[in-house]
């Protein structure tokens, strides 16, 4: 993960990116560098993550199980973008559907979620949305 956020250029992806939300919290297009998108990304694959672990150990944890496999089904789909993101050369069509898969799993998961998690979701639909624009 060092390396990656190395490769991203740092924790400043995600707040920039946070702060590009439009009326109610909607994901709108803006231009990123590869860099901020897997930022954001990345952001997201822990934020999700860490809202089923604590969901998980919570009381009420039977209840909220629809919740929780979105939300890390948005996780694993961030983490695999941001791998095939990374590496050089890559069939565009490919990284298209991939980007466009991440951004419909990441915006599933923001309406199940909680507000912290949701923002990271918001975040990333935005990075797919203006990577997926120029493959």
């Amino acid at each position: 993960m060092m390396c990656v956020s190395a490769l991203a250029g740092g924790e400043g992806g995600l707040e920039w990116v946070r702060r590009q939300a439009g009326p109610a919290g909607e994901p709108q297009p803006v231009r990123l560098s590869r860099g901020a998108a897997v930022d954001a990304l990345l952001g997201c694959a822990e934020a999700c993550t860490r809202f089923a672990d604590v969901r998980l150990h919570s009381v009420d944890a039977v209840e909220g199980l629809g919740a929780v496999r979105v939300v890390l089904d948005c996780a694993d789909t961030c983490a695999d973008t941001v791998r095939a993101l990374i590496r050089p050369g890559g069939d565009t069509a490919l990284l298209a559907a991939l980007l466009s898969t991440c951004a419909t799993a990441c915006r599933t998961a923001a309406a199940r979620a909680d507000q912290r998690c949701a923002d990271a979701c918001r975040a990333a639909v935005r990075a797919c949305l203006s990577l997926r624009t120029r493959h």
